[in-house]
């Protein structure tokens, strides 16, 4: 299912050594952890660190949940994306591959959908994506990081849609440059 996909970006980067701690950032990251929360946008201009802050954030949840008295770990899955996923079959593998890193059951129903010769609607896609996390109730974070290289409409429909209809326990944080087109006015309120 995973063949061609390069698979090293589906590694959160190792947190930096010597980090000053943003603590009102983490902070406002963990925030975002309620399940009225389908969305967290990290948004900031090249250089300002927004990779580091999630991947030190993330590090920390696993870091906080190794404690006795801490419930067990967030789990989370990390895409890192570039030019050549514009095309939404291959986007939609990439998240896929993502997913299978924290449960092989995650995105099982669209396999078949994603290997077929004439691809469904993508909001079809998604619907059967949002059924499966749905199905195995997992808490996690999915981090589509680097998101301002996606220009093409229709990912940004699919990804629309996917917001939509989250489960609860699923949080998901995307790292951009800019303001995606993501209905963000709508969701802020």
């Amino acid at each position: 299912m995973n063949e061609g996909l390069l698979r090293t970006k589906l590694f959160a980067p190792s947190p930096r050594r010597n980090l000053v701690t943003r603590t009102r950032l983490l902070d406002k990251l963990s925030e975002a952890l309620y399940p009225e929360v389908r969305l967290t946008l990290v948004c900031a201009p090249a250089g300002f660190g927004k990779t580091t802050i999630v991947t030190d954030w993330l590090s920390r949840l696993i870091l906080s949940s190794q404690t006795v008295a801490s419930p067990p770990g967030m789990k989370n899955a990390w895409l890192t994306l570039d030019e050549m996923d514009n095309d939404p079959i291959r986007f939609w593998r990439y998240v896929d591959a993502a997913l299978q890193s924290i449960d092989s059951r995650l995105g099982e129903s669209i396999h078949p959908v994603l290997n077929a010769p004439q691809p469904p609607p993508f909001r079809t896609l998604v619907a059967e994506l949002a059924n499966d996390l749905l199905t195995v109730g997992l808490e996690f974070i999915l981090v589509l990081d680097d998101y301002h290289v996606i220009q093409n409409e229709s990912v940004h429909e699919s990804v629309n849609f996917l917001i939509d209809y989250l489960p609860p326990l699923v949080h998901l944080v995307i790292t951009t440059r800019s303001d995606p087109p993501l209905q963000l006015a709508r969701r802020r309120a």
